[in-house]
């Protein structure tokens, strides 16, 4: 059995990791033309991101997310920490993520490359990028 083979009748499940409520609905507008179906959760910071999926995997491990969309500057727990958290955890690890930020810092750049992400957007691209990289992310054949 694959850990995150998905069936085909059940929608995505997609984590935004955002704390602020402008790049939530900028987000939700950019996947408006999305032609596939999807269920998305907000978490608010990096620490509420972490115990969610924790908590998730202890409770219902078939309920994990599909992808994760991860800014990188967040209260409690910045995503860099979180993606270091994530990629240490033996089940956790294998969600792919996506970083999406304003940083275009090179230091931030690499340090989420070396942490092994799967995709790196800028917060003011557009809609038709954002669906190119989840695309990408979710069509991609998956370990088991």
């Amino acid at each position: 059995m694959k850990m995150f083979s998905r069936e085909l009748s059940r929608p995505i499940r997609l984590i935004l990791a955002e704390d602020s409520g402008f790049n939530v609905v900028d987000f939700t507008r950019k996947l408006r033309n999305w032609r596939r179906p999807h269920e998305m959760w907000v978490a608010k910071d990096g620490q509420f991101l972490l115990d969610g999926l924790v908590k998730r995997l202890d409770l219902a491990p078939d309920q994990l997310p599909d992808v994760i969309i991860l800014d990188l500057h967040m209260p409690r727990l910045g995503g860099i920490e979180v993606l270091a958290n994530l990629r240490q955890h033996r089940e956790l690890s294998k969600i792919p993520i996506i970083v999406w930020t304003t940083s275009c810092a090179p230091f931030d750049t690499e340090q989420t490359q070396e942490l092994g992400i799967d995709g790196y957007l800028l917060k003011n691209g557009n809609a038709a990028t954002l669906i190119r990289a989840l695309n990408k992310v979710l069509d991609k054949p998956k370990a088991a």
